[in-house]
């Protein structure tokens, strides 16, 4: 690899995770906006999904869905953006 730069992305609040997606998207987990944001190389965003608390990390599953942990809950949404599975921390 020659390490040089490929792309940035700036104005994102609080990133604690980012992974780039198979179609070369960029979904990073902003904490502090409760939300995963999917964006382009250039930053302009694409698709968000709300209604988080405090998104740590995100992974893909196999079928093309996305799982998000969070501090309080876990969320995962198909591959269509449909949620199809959620649990929260008992308080």
């Amino acid at each position: 690899p020659d390490l040089k730069e490929k792309w940035r992305i700036v104005g994102v609040n609080n990133p604690t995770d980012v992974k780039v997606a198979p179609n070369g998207h960029v979904w990073v987990a902003e904490s502090n906006n409760n939300q995963v944001v999917e964006r382009d190389t250039t930053g302009r965003i694409l698709t968000r999904r709300n209604a988080l608390q405090q998104p740590l990390n995100i992974d893909f599953t196999p079928d093309g869905g996305m799982l998000v942990v969070c501090r309080n809950n876990v969320v995962q949404w198909d591959k269509d953006g449909k949620q199809v599975w959620a649990h929260a921390r008992p308080y």
